[in-house]
């Protein structure tokens, strides 16, 4: 058993999603922290910094595009893996 174990932020507006990400990433061995908007994405990153964050593409009070330029800019070092259930050929594209 490895000595660190990482941190996973999921961040996306459907909970149920968050509760099936959380399942599976436990059950991997990582912690894991699910949020449901960008205000608490930004309040969860002021308290750990995970050692990554699955973003939404789509979250109901932000666009998850734009957040992504503003966690590379503030966060530098913490990976960021864009997630979706819906979207077209040229959002995937351009996240």
């Amino acid at each position: 058993m490895p000595d660190f174990v990482g941190h996973i932020l999921t961040v996306d507006d459907d909970p149920h999603l968050v509760a099936i990400i959380e399942h599976h990433v436990i059950e991997w061995g990582y912690t894991h922290c699910g949020v449901n908007n960008s205000e608490q994405m930004w309040k969860e990153l002021e308290k750990r910094h995970p050692s990554i964050i699955l973003l939404d593409i789509s979250l109901g009070d932000a666009d998850g595009i734009t957040l992504v330029s503003q966690l590379s800019h503030r966060y530098p070092s913490i990976p960021v893996i864009m997630i979706t259930v819906n979207t077209t050929i040229e959002t995937a594209v351009r996240s």
